[in-house]
């Protein structure tokens, strides 16, 4: 496999990787938001978690920035 090749292949991961980063984000984030205006204390408490296990798992603070908001 040609360096160019192996390269644009790397840089097609990268970016798959971003995105579905960023996908995962926004529908946490939604899933949030709706959880908080409707007031569901259970169904908030269940987003938080699945945020928290986000978190951990990619390294991020969205949780944080969330409840800071």
């Amino acid at each position: 496999m040609s360096r160019i090749k192996a390269l644009r292949l790397v840089s097609n991961a990268d970016l798959d990787a971003y995105e579905a980063e960023q996908k995962a984000r926004l529908e946490l984030t939604t899933r949030y938001d709706i959880a908080l205006q409707l007031g569901d204390e259970l169904d908030l408490r269940r987003v938080e978690a699945l945020i928290a296990t986000h978190d951990y798992t990619h390294g991020t603070q969205l949780l944080t920035e969330l409840t800071a908001a």
